[in-house]
């Protein structure tokens, strides 16, 4: 104990209580070396004294607990999309999306014509059916297998995401339309401001120009992360 105290003080007097929190969590896989990166920039940067007291009084005012949130959301931003859906083109991602369905529901017509697609638990192994069992201790084999047997087949499954694949197509859920000309960076002043918009009914551009400081060491105007975020496909933007 005296040791993690030792550790807590090497950090400035303004950083939240959250953050100091999941920087002790050595082990945990929750936080990996990219994410301990984030957390520490979140931790000791000097522009995050001014967002955290900005974002803390908001939540305070609105009677929110939105802040803690900022570490997750910083995490999607920056390593939660996926950099080969942005390099396909609007019309491109629609064709690869075509392409999959297509894919899916060949291989699912394909397991029912020989009967050979398996019910989905019956691809888990012991450990991973104990992960998902309610009562662990209690539950007989017999149970176990009845649930197995209960399970939609593989074949149903992919004809379910193909039709999933649908409402949300490849694509869906980026926040570059077309390359831009730092992907990275408008994909976390977009993504940002669209969790600030939600959260508190404003972009906070102000906000989003520290924390791209924080996170890429370029001082960009707020004017221009309005424009960016503007921008946005899923804000009535195109690119």
């Amino acid at each position: 104990m005296p040791e993690r105290a030792s550790q807590l003080d090497e950090y400035p007097d303004w950083t939240p209580t959250f953050v100091l929190e999941l920087l002790q969590l050595e082990q945990s896989p929750l936080v990996t070396p990219k994410r301990r990166e984030i957390l520490e920039k979140l931790a000791i940067h000097p522009n995050m004294k001014l967002v955290w007291r900005r974002l803390i009084k908001r939540d305070s005012n609105l009677q929110l607990g939105v802040s803690p949130q900022l570490f997750f959301e910083l995490d999607k931003a920056l390593y939660g999309y996926n950099a080969a859906v942005e390099e396909l083109t609007p019309s491109a991602r629609k064709k690869k999306t075509n392409e999959i369905k297509s894919s899916l529901l060949m291989i699912a017509n394909e397991l029912d014509r020989y009967d050979i697609a398996p019910q989905c638990l019956s691809l888990f192994n012991g450990e991973e059916l104990s992960a998902i069992s309610i009562n662990q201790e209690s539950e007989s084999s017999l149970v176990n297998e009845l649930r197995k047997y209960l399970t939609p087949s593989l074949s149903t499954l992919l004809k379910r995401f193909s039709e999933e694949l649908d409402a949300t197509p490849i694509g869906s859920e980026s926040v570059i339309g077309s390359k831009t000309k730092d992907n990275d960076m408008t994909r976390l002043i977009r993504h940002m401001g669209m969790f600030f918009k939600k959260s508190y009914g404003e972009y906070l551009y102000e906000n989003i120009s520290l924390l791209v400081e924080v996170f890429f060491d370029k001082k960009v105007d707020p004017s221009v992360i309005r424009k960016t975020i503007q921008a946005t496909p899923r804000e009535g933007g195109g690119n």
